[in-house]
């Protein structure tokens, strides 16, 4: 294992002009809603104005106009490429939350600002209204609440179910997982889980048994919860099998994304019976605002929304976290809650700022490559490289990894506790000889078990990452955002019309094309970028080809 990331800083060249001649502290703007706890301990060191809603134009201004050195925003305030270019003044963008999807945080580094957030703010609460959920839709509280408002008193439609002794489910055993996972053992529920990402060491410490199939999780359990972030993988995971698979009368709860179960798969099966209830405490499109929405107004749904990070206690917690590292970044100190902080802290940041986004790309495409427990992340740097710090490296690569199959939002900083956290070791290479085609070049290597595993290479040309290798099979493509066709095959005559009709016949456009192989006629590894989705059955016809091993979509962000 390697050490863990000290806490990241502003250079001090960047902190030298913080505060003006005269010794005024920092302004600092709060554009948005923030506890007045952390508006107290912001004011001890700087001077803190509140401007909320303002539309682009007039951030732009404000910023500008006072010399503003940081921002806090949470979901509302966009903080855009137009933003930070008009804001020379800006040092630090603080979001008083976890998810930081309203700032453009490649172009923050780009200007040399830093985004931090408070990554951990809502673990407790969003489990907490989990289990808030699963007890509304096992009781009809809501339902049973309303009844008694209008007037009746009845009891019979209410009649529920008791949780103890029964089997729950977990889909996405993370830090909110777990920690609804000993929640619900509380209560006397068996807990079982399902998340090919965790290793098994992580299912024994919370006595939660994990399954390797979810179509077998989904048959022993009558209550089903998700928590997953929302990815390609994870998208309609939840489909209308998936809800045949539970047994009859199951109840399933979604505080995690919309998405994950799909919509008309769940009403379809609260129509017909076969689940008994459902919460949701987040929908594919938000905010919904529209009584008649079909699953709102479903007698057998409990329904918030978007409440699961949503009590005084996560906020009043976030505000003074929050206000307290923003207050140290603004003096230079060390942050430990920074998003883009790697490609601030060396000094050699020109050099190492191309292959942080390199690294992310290639850990994206790493873990798309395979399924399974994740067992060992290798990082090697190789040439000019070598002599750098390649811990930021290593770490976005990680974060890459770990942000598409873990139930919290990762950051570079965080990325590291996580991957302890489930068991997944991490080792970094320096060679100081450089590669006799590439001057520098950057080696990702995710092993699942011993034949599981992928192997990426990549280099910076012209300031772009591009990608060179993958399992030793030569190719050389910019890593620019798209979708990848790739196979495994035999290298023998046809075969690239065989797959270019089936991509034909389904209406799928071919981008580009590329080739490596270990010998004319031995073994090959294509790419083809798609402009269009590859369907599902269209995959299993291209796998289904005589000469194809394997074949994968994956996606570069």
């Amino acid at each position: 294992m390697i050490d863990q990331q000290l806490p990241i800083s502003i250079p001090k060249e960047r902190t030298a002009s913080l505060r003006a001649p005269s010794g005024a502290p920092p302004r600092i703007l709060v554009a948005d809603s923030f506890a007045s706890e952390g508006l107290d301990i912001l004011a001890t060191g700087a001077q803190v104005d509140v401007k909320k809603g303002l539309p682009e134009s007039e951030l732009i201004a404000t910023l500008r106009a006072g010399g503003y050195r940081a921002i806090v925003v949470r979901s509302e305030t966009r903080v855009t490429e137009a933003v930070l270019a008009a804001s020379p003044a800006l040092q630090v963008v603080a979001r008083a939350g976890v998810g930081v999807d309203t700032i453009d945080v490649e172009a923050a580094t780009r200007h040399g600002v830093l985004v931090i957030n408070m990554p951990t703010g809502n673990t407790i609460t969003t489990a907490e209204h989990t289990l808030a959920m699963l007890f509304a839709c096992t009781r009809s509280i809501p339902q049973a609440n309303a009844s008694l408002r209008a007037g009746t008193w009845i009891r019979a439609p209410w009649i529920g179910v008791e949780l103890m002794g029964k089997t729950l489910g977990i889909v996405g055993l993370g830090r909110i997982g777990s920690e609804v996972a000993r929640r619900a053992q509380a209560i006397g529920m068996k807990v079982i889980a399902y998340d090919p990402y965790v290793s098994p060491e992580v299912g024994q410490r919370l006595h939660v048994p994990l399954y390797g199939s979810l179509h077998t999780l989904l048959s022993q359990c009558q209550f089903l919860t998700v928590h997953t972030p929302l990815t390609t993988e994870t998208r309609g995971m939840i489909d209308d099998a998936a809800l045949a698979a539970l047994p009859a009368g199951s109840r399933v709860i979604n505080c995690a994304r919309g998405g994950i179960i799909e919509e008309d798969a769940l009403l379809a099966a609260l129509d017909s019976g076969h689940l008994a209830a459902a919460a949701l405490d987040v929908f594919v499109d938000e905010p919904v605002r529209n009584a008649a929405h079909p699953l709102v107004a479903h007698p057998h749904l409990v329904c918030t929304p978007h409440l699961g990070s949503a009590t005084a206690e996560a906020e009043v917690k976030v505000a003074i976290g929050l206000a307290r590292d923003l207050l140290v970044a603004l003096d230079g100190g060390g942050v430990g809650a920074a998003v883009n902080g790697p490609l601030l802290t060396a000094e050699s940041a020109k050099v190492i700022a191309p292959f942080v986004t390199l690294a992310r790309r290639l850990g994206e495409l790493a873990v798309q490559w395979d399924t399974g427990a994740l067992r060992r992340l290798d990082v090697t740097v190789s040439g000019e490289l070598a002599g750098e710090s390649c811990s930021p490296l290593t770490t976005a690569a990680l974060a890459a990894v770990l942000d598409q199959v873990t139930d919290v939002r990762v950051n570079l900083v965080n990325a590291r506790l996580l991957a302890e956290e489930r068991g997944l070791q991490i080792e970094e290479t320096s060679i100081a000889e450089g590669d006799t085609e590439y001057r520098n070049t950057l080696t990702v290597h995710l092993q699942r078990n011993d034949q599981r595993f992928v192997t990426m290479k990549g280099t910076v040309t012209h300031g772009e990452p591009h990608i060179v290798a993958i399992n030793d099979y030569g190719v050389d493509l910019a890593l620019t955002p798209g979708t990848w066709l790739c196979t495994y095959h035999d290298d023998r005559p046809g075969f690239i019309g065989e797959l270019g009709t089936l991509l034909g016949r389904a209406n799928v456009n071919i981008g580009f094309m590329q080739l490596g192989r270990d010998r004319p006629r031995g073994m090959a590894l294509m790419i083809v970028g798609v402009d269009d989705s590859v369907p599902p059955a269209v995959l299993q016809k291209i796998e289904d080809l005589p000469a194809v091993h394997s074949a994968r979509v994956v996606t570069v962000r």
